[in-house]
Order: structure tokens, then sequence, then C-alpha cells
């Protein structure tokens, strides 16, 4: 049998019981060769990253202080077609053709709601005056930091590290109405490779804090004009049209890690994939309080911690990862994507009932005959 029809069966599962919530990842042997070539530009406040798929949709990413708090991070999220197959970063603005499929209108990572101060951080305001800020960028492409606005630049990962202080509304107001004390160091790191931003987020509590945290969302998203949603080891196994969408709780779906929203106009979707390291393992979430947060406008959200008393030096971080995509399979029986993972290329498959299914590997793995393993199972699939 020859590489390109090599052949992984995993069989058909005899009972159904969890099937419709069982998933596999496929990944290659090797890492980051799946990565094919970004591009990326910074000017001024703003960097571009471009990325070409296989099927020559060009994905855009712009990342710029955004939100009320003006705080750096992705502010938008969009493809078109591609002229070529290289990436082409010159151009991304709001007007310049492309589709966009993330607008960070609202809260993008954050924020935190508190016992004293309300809610902070993200696109939260108090009394009109900002409850965040960014304190430093440092962009780099492959390792090697980029220091100041240049052309474009060629490389297989962009990586952003943000600081951001998260101010106490409860302490006077400064310079520039700017509240004098730092409640907590929110430090982001943003890796950007194909059609995926991969992001770790830790907060660290300055001395002499003491307080609670009520509420904290973390991973959520601004999928923009979705209307269906599917929650692999959640409630929805298949895509529902958001109007039927509700919350639900830990103890109901302890497996939950994922949701993903389509575009029904586009065909195109978002998966925000939750990783189990630090408190993506809900150790601050109880059995009874809703770890899918859904919302009446069609926003979506991880529940990470819920009720928390925090004092100086108390710390945490988790760790998620967006992605962009039109499915490879959608179906009756399974929804088949690739994103990236811990710095690899993967396939995700998601059965949605009990079901014995074939469909192909990306071209480009076939081509490079790799051979795949199984991260996580069971999903029952015969992959070819």
């Amino acid at each position: 049998m020859s590489k390109l029809k090599k052949i992984l069966f995993i069989g058909l599962m005899a009972w159904a019981q969890n099937a419709c919530h069982s998933s596999q990842i496929l990944t290659p042997t090797t890492a980051a060769e799946g990565g094919q070539l970004l591009q990326m530009r910074v000017n001024g406040d703003n960097l571009y990253v471009a990325y070409v798929n296989e099927d020559g949709d060009e994905m855009c990413y712009w990342f710029r202080p955004t939100m009320d708090n003006e705080l750096f991070t992705f502010h938008r999220v969009g493809y078109r077609r591609a002229s070529g197959t290289m990436p082409n970063a010159a151009n991304i603005t709001e007007t310049s053709g492309i589709t966009w499929l993330n607008k960070t209108t609202s809260d993008n990572i954050g924020p935190l709601n508190m016992q004293k101060g309300g809610w902070v951080g993200g696109n939260h305001l108090d009394d009109g005056k900002r409850t965040a800020v960014t304190r430093s960028v440092k962009i780099f492409a492959d390792g090697k930091e980029i220091t100041a606005s240049r052309g474009t630049t060629n490389c297989s990962k962009v990586t952003v590290d943000v600081v951001n202080a998260i101010l106490d509304p409860t302490s006077a107001a400064g310079a520039g109405g700017l509240f004098t004390t730092t409640m907590l160091t929110e430090a982001v790191r943003y890796e950007v490779a194909r059609n995926a931003i991969d992001v770790t987020v830790t907060h660290t509590f300055a001395s002499g804090a003491r307080n609670r945290i009520y509420g904290y969302y973390g991973m959520q998203s601004m999928f923009y004009m979705e209307d269906k949603v599917m929650t692999p080891h959640g409630k929805y196994n298949d895509f529902t049209p958001i109007g039927q969408i509700a919350s639900f709780k830990l103890g109901d779906y302890p497996k939950f890690d994922r949701f993903i929203e389509m575009n029904s106009s586009t065909g195109w979707c978002q998966a925000s994939h939750l990783l189990r390291d630090g408190i993506g393992d809900h150790r601050y979430v109880k059995d009874t309080n809703e770890v899918f947060v859904t919302s009446t406008y069609g926003k979506n959200y991880h529940m990470l911690i819920r009720g928390l008393n925090a004092t100086g030096g108390t710390s945490y971080s988790w760790h998620g990862v967006y992605s962009w995509f039109r499915p490879r399979e959608n179906n009756a029986n399974v929804l088949v994507y690739s994103s990236v993972l811990n710095g690899k290329e993967v396939v995700y498959i998601d059965a949605k009932r009990a079901c014995n299914v074939t469909f192909p590997l990306p071209s480009h793995w076939q081509k490079r005959g790799k051979a795949v393993k199984v991260l996580q199972a069971p999903v029952f699939v015969t992959v070819f």
C-alpha cells in the first residue's frame, strides 16, 4: 500500500452511548512543516497578517488597539480570494474587499466581574473611564522581534506578547483619567499560524489586592453574523439555530471544551477550543454553574471562574485556540475541519451520531505522505 493511500481504520462504535459527543484529532507525525507561509506587516499601532490556504482563500488578521479600553488584540479576522499563492499583508483595511468573520466590537479576551469595582477589562468602562490599559506590546516573526514599523516579513508563525493592566475603579483617577491603582496584570500571548490564533492568558493580582471574582468568561466569541451553533461534548452535537441555543451547566456536560459557530451566508465557521491547561479544567466552576453561556444577541462564552477570592499574588492562566474555516465535511454524520493545535496542523473530527464514514485527508497531507496518530478517541471513522 502506497503512503498516499495509507489507511487509518478505527472501526465502528458498537454502542451509541456518548457517540454523538465523540471527537478525535488527527495530526501529522512532525510539527510545523504543515504550517504554510504567512506574511506580516507592522504599521504604527497596527499589525497585519495574511495567509493563503489551499482552497485559494486568503486569511486576513488585523491586530490593533480596540474595544472601549483600547486593548491590543485581534480587531478583525476575515478572508478574500487570493490573487496568487503568496499572501499579501499590504492591503488589509475595512474597505479592501475582505469578508469579515470576526469583528471585535465588544469583549474579546476577558473581562472580569469583581465584587469591588464591578466589570473591569475588555470593553467595560466605569462611568466613562477606562478600566484597563495596554502597557506593552512585543511582536515576533518566527521568534525574531520586530521592533519598528517596516515592510512585509515572511514567516511561518507570528507571536504577539501583550501586557495589560486591569485597573481598580475604586481607586482615584489620575493622569489621563485613568484609575491610579492596578488591580491585576493581564499577560496575553497570541500565536498566529495558518487559520488559527492560539491564545494564552495569565492574570496575576497585584500586591495588597483583596477582592472576589464573581465571574470570568475569559474565552469568548465575536464571530460575525453567526446563525447556528454546535457544541461538541456539550448539549448541541449538530449545528442548531441560535434562537434554539441555551446555556448549559458543567455537571451536565463535564467534557465540554469547544463551541463552533456558523455563518450560513458565507459557509464559514469559527471554533473556540478551550484546552484543559490551567483553569481550562474548570477547577473554579461548580457542577451547578453554567459552563457554556450564550446571549440573546448571539454571543457565546466559556465560563472559567464563578466565585474566587483573590489576594496579592493570586495567579491563574488559560489556553485556547480560535480557528476559522470552511468545513471539509459537514453532513448528518460528521463535522470535519482543520486547524492548528500546539504548533501542529490538525484535523478535527466530530461525530454527530454513531456512524461509520469515509473522507479524504487534506490534499497537502496526502502529497507529503504523512502518517497520522490519534490524540483523542473515540470517533470511529475510516480515513484514507
